[in-house]
């Protein structure tokens, strides 16, 4: 990926993503302190990191589906974008 202006001045990400995980440990301990089963929990984790993945994807970029190192006679790894 490209470097951006949101990938070298990360600061506003940095509270947008604190923010959030603030956020999620709350809901978490709330749910806790409910009683809420296992599956509830991986629940409010999944919709949690969805936000945090949607967060980054938008400020970022989506990240390569896929991509392959291949090293060259120094051990040096390059990256062949596919």
């Amino acid at each position: 990926m490209p470097e951006t202006y949101n990938s070298s001045n990360t600061h506003a990400l940095n509270i947008a993503l604190n923010t959030q995980l603030i956020s999620a440990t709350k809901l978490i301990r709330d749910a806790v302190k409910n009683g809420a089963s296992k599956d509830e929990l991986l629940s409010i984790k999944h919709q949690c990191l969805e936000i945090i993945f949607e967060i980054c994807a938008k400020t970022l970029g989506l990240p390569l589906k896929s991509f392959h190192l291949i090293s060259n006679k120094d051990k040096k790894f390059n990256r062949v974008e596919t």
